[in-house]
């Protein structure tokens, strides 16, 4: 399973290199962002099976890395936020989220531990 995870993590990396959208300080993906989008495609594929783990890894790795694509390429950026888990806080309104719509996070991806901050910010 990490093989898998590190892999598919390494080939999104490249391409956002490629596509020149591989950045921190410009608000693009950054390693941490990638991470936690292909953790979140593996959980998913997991939790409706369709993550077979006896396969041979180099299928298991096209399948993630292709359902990460699709996913993300469908991805309502602007009005949802990518999270690994939810998030409970005693905050009530929406302007102490630093992560929100309303704030400059252009691809809201959020660190699932505290502090909960948009990685790509």
């Amino acid at each position: 399973m990490l093989r898998i995870f590190s892999e598919a993590t390494k080939i999104v990396k490249v391409w956002a290199k490629h596509k020149a959208i591989y950045h921190f300080n410009f608000g693009y993906f950054n390693g941490i962002s990638i991470m936690i989008m292909v953790a979140k495609v593996m959980h998913l594929m997991v939790v409706e099976g369709s993550l077979k783990l006896d396969a041979y890894a180099p299928v298991v790795i096209q399948n993630v890395v292709e359902r990460f694509f699709f996913m993300y390429g469908n991805w309502p950026w602007t009005s949802t936020d990518v999270r690994l888990r939810a998030i409970y806080l005693p905050i009530t309104k929406t302007d102490d989220y630093p992560w929100t719509a309303f704030s400059n996070c252009e691809l809201p991806v959020i660190c699932p531990y505290p502090p909960y901050k948009c990685t790509t910010v």
